[in-house]
């Protein structure tokens, strides 16, 4: 009983004594014995000391044998001894020398395993706070026993680890592969795991193919300040041209600012087949501002130009993301725009900039203005006033098929009415519009005045929502079927007005199909009547939706347009969307009924895992007319991966042209095989290009990826530039 009672008393003097530096300790052991003379606490067999700190967090202690100072406040543990701190770290270390607060410590065999099982050995090591320094140190997040090497580390003779700022700095460092060294650096940096933001050098670019040569380059990210951050990256290539590019990215209280930008010297190839673009500098700025000053205002100014619209297809001037088929993207847009929006009212004024291969005939729009306001009473009644105003010009010597200038003015007032017929939601809208045309070209209406066209429109919708459940299989089904009659009858000399249509949003797809006038592009006309409906479906089950789909028709039921009216208002649209398991799911979208050979877009595909197999198979089909952007595409997309064992993993992709007569059937086939563990990653292999578009040729590319966990990557080039550097995203 009076051991029981020391022990308690023990425990009391220790935590009263630590309160003084704002933590509370408590110490527990088998045996545990007080030197009044000496002042000092020995506590042996099973040693735990518990730290309680303010912020709620506690760092821990086992030793063998603990000895506490009362005089000089140090704290000897003999022995093995593992500490656990509150930021995650296990530490593991003999003969260790604590200060009172447990904060700084000095022992030998020190060993961290940090959160991410990376680990730090050191022949001695000390820590002030959370400071950790080491000598005779390495480093690896590999995995290791104790009759095998890892399969990496990094030895040095001094590491240094900052546990707040996440990071390693080394002196005198060497990278070893199973303990034989392969690379020295005097000085070394990293950030440890977990860490999204810190200055230093970034994974070097390694890009090699038959076209551009062999080009290196070592991004070097700077955090300027919490809110901005800058990443520039200077090239070596193998044909002597300087090229470097950067991004500087801040963000605002009400907004934000991204640009970026690059430059390639012109070459010095005298060979007489270099394209002229090849011999001009290349350049490219793609800058965007966004600005929220107020909660109903939002400017945004983006600044899309290069030299030439293949530039930044053909060189590594930034990331495009993952598409797995190739579309020709044939312009640049900049563009300024100043929206205004409440609840009962939007205006958006935009000014828009153009650059297509040919820019004597790329369109200006200035300006493109539209207004929308609103008023609703109590009986559910509204009434809009609208306006969109647009006026286009272009090169028209150079450009004799397009209209040389162009300016429409679309006013309209309509009435609103919502009403509920028992389940039926039934809208109505009637109004009257006012269109403001002038058109020139060199063929129609050059020199003469606007031409004023009125028109009366109406529209009436029904929608008929409903939720059906399925208890025995915990599914729920909702319904939404609606169908639509709208009409616009115009007056005056409509028809006379030749179109040169440059929108690139006019069509009817599955997102648009019930709007009485679809006013997104610049010289869309439509009149007469026509009836749409549609039925919408979602399945759900108690994890997810695993069903959708939404199928409708527009129909034309009197014309009374002029012949060469924008093709498109007659389409059978729709989507689905199917995934009965996890790992496998269906994707379809149209306009255009495919199987009757009208189909205007179709895209479709299928993922799936089997086992150790994935697979995924896209196939693309697109003739929408478009005068910005090559717009016939035909192609069928395949990857197949399969993963050998653990580590190994073998993929391959191809992407096949299947329009008729038109260039090579093989655009795109790759073969790619990889190994990834827990601290390291390989990958090799090799593909090959048959696209060809102006200056950007057919190419074979050797494909090599070597990572580091924590370090790095070093690529050449990364597996993903089989979709960044020839192909990218339609848009």
């Amino acid at each position: 009983m009076r051991g029981y009672l020391f022990f308690i008393r023990i425990i009391l003097v220790i935590s009263l004594y630590c309160c003084s530096v704002g933590a509370e300790i408590i110490l527990s052991a088998e045996q545990i014995s007080y030197d009044f003379d000496s002042g000092t606490i020995t506590a042996s067999g099973g040693v735990i000391v518990t730290q309680n700190l303010e912020d709620g967090s506690s760092r821990e202690l086992h030793s063998e044998e603990i000895v506490y100072h009362k005089n000089s406040g140090i704290i000897r543990l003999h022995g093995d001894t593992i500490i656990r701190e509150p930021t995650g770290e296990i530490i593991a270390a003999r003969n260790v020398e604590l200060d009172k607060d447990l904060e700084n410590a000095i022992a030998k065999a020190f060993l961290v395993v940090l959160t991410d099982a990376s680990k730090v050995r050191a022949r001695d090591a000390s820590k002030k706070s959370h400071i950790f320094s080491f000598n005779d140190a390495t480093y690896t997040p590999c995995s290791e026993t104790h009759c095998s090497l890892p399969l990496w580390d990094i030895a040095a003779d001094k590491v240094t680890y900052d546990s707040k700022k996440k990071s390693f700095v080394y002196s005198n460092a060497k990278l070893r592969f199973k303990g034989v060294p392969v690379f020295f650096l005097p000085y070394f940096k990293h950030p440890a795991f977990g860490v999204k933001r810190q200055s230093g050098f970034l994974s070097p670019i390694i890009r090699s193919n038959n076209d551009t040569g062999l080009f290196v380059g070592v991004p070097y990210f700077i955090v300027i300040d919490n809110d901005k951050d800058l990443k520039l990256t200077p090239f070596l290539n193998t044909k002597g041209r300087g090229f470097a590019a950067g991004e500087y990215r801040q963000a605002l209280t009400h907004g934000d600012i991204d640009i970026s930008a690059s430059v390639l010297t012109k070459t010095n190839s005298t060979r007489e087949n270099t394209d002229e673009r090849e011999k001009r500098t290349r350049w490219h700025v793609d800058s965007t501002f966004k600005s929220f000053a107020l909660d109903n205002k939002r400017l945004t100014l983006r600044v899309n130009r290069s030299s030439d619209v293949t530039y930044k297809l053909k060189y590594p001037v930034q990331d495009r993301g993952r598409s797995g088929f190739i579309w020709q993207r044939r312009y640049n847009e900049s563009n300024l725009s100043l929206e205004f929006f409440d609840k009962d009212y939007f205006i958006k004024n935009e000014a828009l900039l153009y650059q297509t291969p040919d820019n004597a005939t790329s369109p200006v729009v200035l300006p493109h203005f539209s207004l929308i306001k609103r008023y609703q009473n109590v009986l559910n009644e509204t009434v809009e006033v609208e306006n969109d105003t647009v006026y286009l010009s272009r090169n028209q010597e150079k450009a004799p098929n397009f209209a040389g200038n162009f300016f429409r003015s679309t006013n309209r007032v309509n009435w609103k009415k919502n009403i509920k017929v028992d389940k039926v939601a039934v809208d109505l809208l009637t109004g009257i519009r006012g269109d403001i045309f002038r058109a020139g070209s060199d063929n129609d209406l050059t020199g003469k005045t606007a031409k004023f066209c009125p028109a009366v429109e109406n529209q009436i919708s029904g929608f008929m929502p409903f939720v059906s459940q399925i208890p025995s299989l915990g599914q729920t089904s909702i319904w939404g079927p609606r169908i639509t009659l709208s009409s616009l009858e115009s007056f005056g000399s409509r028809n006379k007005i030749n179109q040169n249509e440059d929108s690139v949003l006019y069509s009817i797809d599955d997102l648009n199909l019930h709007a009485l006038n679809r006013i997104g592009g610049f010289d869309d006309i439509e009149e007469g009547e026509r009836v749409s409906a549609g039925l919408e479906n979602s399945i759900y089950n108690s994890r997810r939706r695993w069903l959708h789909f939404f199928v409708g028709n527009s129909q034309t039921i009197r014309d009374a347009g002029k012949k060469d009216k924008p093709s498109g208002r007659n389409s059978a649209v729709g989507r689905f969307v199917i995934k009965p398991f996890e790992n496998l799911a269906f994707r379809t979208r149209f306009v255009g009924i495919p199987v009757l050979g009208q189909s205007k877009m179709f895209e479709s595909g299928v993922n799936f895992e089997i086992g150790k197999i994935s697979t995924d198979i896209g196939y693309v089909y697109d003739v929408r007319p478009n005068k910005l952007r090559n717009h016939e595409v035909s192609q069928l997309g395949i990857s197949v991966s399969f993963k050998l064992t653990k580590f190994w993993k073998i993929s391959g992709s191809k992407v096949m042209n299947l329009k008729k007569k038109s260039g090579n059937r093989n655009l795109l086939h790759s073969l790619f095989a990889d190994y990834q563990d827990e601290c390291f990653g390989m990958g090799f292999g090799i593909h090959k290009s048959n696209f060809s578009d102006k200056d950007i040729k057919p190419n074979v590319g050797i494909i090599f990826v070597l990572s580091f966990k924590n370090l790095g990557n070093i690529s050449k080039p990364t597996k993903n530039y089989l979709y960044r550097s020839e192909l990218c995203r339609i848009d």
